[in-house]
Formats: structure tokens, sequence, C-alpha cells
């Protein structure tokens, strides 16, 4: 959790103005409302998995105009930290 917490980018107000950003904030906010792993998981893993069907819940769609544009192969910035994540979940 405390991996996702400095990765967040938080204005001067204390806001979250990124949607994949907030996502991760409102995944941490549960987590601790809950105390589930396992849920905290399968939540972020869906992020990543390419079922969602916009930018906001499928982290391995790029944003950018350009981005989409050019069609990037690249994984996007988020996408990576939340997989680097699940990588170190313990099974």
């Amino acid at each position: 959790m405390n991996r996702i917490v400095t990765f967040l980018q938080v204005d001067a107000a204390g806001e979250i103005n990124d949607p994949r950003q907030q996502k991760l904030a409102d995944l941490v906010e549960a987590y601790y409302g809950l105390f589930r792993p396992e849920l905290f998981r399968d939540r972020l893993r869906v992020l990543v998995d390419g079922s969602g069907t916009d930018e906001n819940d499928n982290f391995l769609l790029h944003r950018g105009r350009i981005a989409k544009a050019l069609d990037f192969t690249s994984i996007p910035k988020t996408a990576t930290f939340a997989r680097t994540l699940l990588a170190a979940f313990p099974r």
C-alpha cells in the first residue's frame, strides 16, 4: 500500500486529478476498509488484464492523442506499476 501511496500525485489542494491514480487510491481505501488482500489483488489484476472498456478501467490503453494516433505498443506507466505490484504480491 505504501508503494501506491508514494506513486500517487496529489495537487496543492490534496486532490488526485488523474483518473487512473484515483482508481488506485480507491483500491487502497477499499483495502483498508476490508483488509482482504486477495480482493485487492483481484481488483488490481482486472485493471491490467485488458478486459476494461476505456482508459480508466483498462490501464493498458494509452490515453494521449499522439499515443493513440501512432498506436504505441509500449505499456503505459500506471499499467507497468500495477503489474510490478502484482508480481510482488504473495501468492
